[in-house]
């Protein structure tokens, strides 16, 4: 899983370890020594039908020469600048955070290294998780979920009666539009239930959000979510009709708004494919390694927790 590498990096006896917290990396130098990158190109080539090759260039990165052995890594900690100097390095940075430039390299990554990049997605999938003193759902149910109703006041916005007019055309058509627009933005809203009862012994609910409601969810008071979610677990009906607790605990994800991975999940644009995946996973050289869950496609659908 995710804490291979440091297990792995643990394992290793004769390497001395220095784990820093707080330590913002901006900048990669490394050495240009990448074999059969025509290869890699001509393939970049064929993946973009032929066309141009993408030239995706973050916009903090710049064009330099490259070091003559090993790498090195800048990075910033507390507003001091400081660095390592190593044989290689492996990144295993978010997608979202490289493709936005935030690490720069120098030289400039190969054009099918960030034509890969280009052609691969960050997406964003946010948790709400509540912790109860009691199960009053189905003890049976490990998963459950909810079709958002287009007519829920209390949990949907509200359709105002100025927009659904008096029966005559251009109304019925403001109105359908409305509806559809309601329904983009609000299918994604607490539409899945994790219950975690029967595998971890507590009562434990992760709610899930996606599409424009994750997005949606990461500029809302934390109070505002959680009273509008209790709403929604309230018409969950129960067999033995239990009362409904308040959470004794809260805790909402917003990975859209972290600055250290600006997303969830990676996905295949339209016009990639899953080789792209492949093309992540090579190495630039014999220096700069990539790992994460942007290099193995059978894998992809994995999102941050």
């Amino acid at each position: 899983g995710f804490g291979s590498i440091p297990d792995a990096l643990a394992s290793l006896k004769r390497v001395s370890h220095s784990i820093r917290f707080g330590a913002k990396v901006e900048r990669i130098e490394y050495t240009c020594d990448d074999e059969g990158s025509e290869e890699k190109d001509s393939k970049n080539q064929t993946m973009s039908n032929e066309k141009e090759t993408t030239r995706f260039i973050p916009h903090k990165q710049k064009v330099q020469g490259s070091r003559e052995k090993g790498v090195r890594v800048q990075f910033t900690t507390a507003g001091e600048s400081s660095h390592i100097d190593a044989d290689a390095v492996i990144v295993t940075i978010p997608l979202g955070p490289l493709k936005k430039g935030d690490i720069s390299f120098c030289p400039i990554l190969p054009s099918w290294k960030l034509g890969a990049m280009d052609r691969l997605g960050f997406g964003n999938l946010n948790k709400v998780v509540l912790a109860f003193p009691y199960v009053f759902w189905d003890e049976n149910e490990d998963i459950f979920g909810r079709i958002v109703p287009l007519d829920d006041t209390e949990t949907s916005l509200p359709i105002r009666k100025d927009d659904i007019g008096n029966g005559n055309t251009l109304n019925e058509e403001k109105a359908h539009d409305r509806k559809l627009l309601l329904r983009s933005l609000h299918r994604g809203e607490f539409y899945l239930f994790w219950a975690l009862n029967r595998c971890q012994k507590c009562p434990i609910v992760i709610v899930l959000m996606a599409g424009e409601a994750a997005n949606n969810v990461e500029c809302a008071p934390e109070e505002e979510v959680i009273t509008k979610l209790m709403k929604v677990m309230s018409k969950i009906a129960t067999e033995d009709k239990k009362p409904i607790p308040w959470p004794i605990q809260a805790a909402i994800t917003r990975w859209r708004a972290d600055s250290f991975s600006g997303g969830s999940y990676s996905y295949i644009k339209v016009g990639g494919t899953g080789e792209d995946y492949d093309l992540m996973a090579e190495p630039v050289g014999n220096s700069v390694f990539f790992a994460g869950m942007y290099i193995y496609q059978k894998l992809s659908f994995n999102i941050l927790s």
